[in-house]
């Protein structure tokens, strides 16, 4: 509610501004706690990117492994050469 509102509802100047203030903290309370959030949802973020590029590592070496070992376990000389040339 505005001053203006409070003061036609006939109350004193003293009360509208007691109301005024306790509006205005409670303002600064709800910023401070929506920064807060914030902070921690982008720290979130960041924690979840890191796992997210871990994950894509391990991924990467699982399939380098696994053609390393059809290399070693090719029957044939080309099949290893197309192995080796996709790396």
């Amino acid at each position: 509610m505005k001053r203006k509102d409070l003061m036609n509802l006939g109350l004193d100047k003293k009360t509208v501004g007691q109301i005024m203030a306790w509006n205005g903290m409670d303002i600064e309370r709800e910023k401070r706690k929506r920064l807060e959030l914030e902070k921690k949802f982008q720290e979130t973020q960041k924690y979840v990117q890191d796992i997210e590029k871990e994950n894509k590592t391990i991924k990467e070496e699982a399939m380098y492994k696994k053609i390393l070992e059809e290399i070693i376990h090719a029957e044939t000389g080309e099949k290893r050469k197309m192995l080796i040339a996709f790396i």
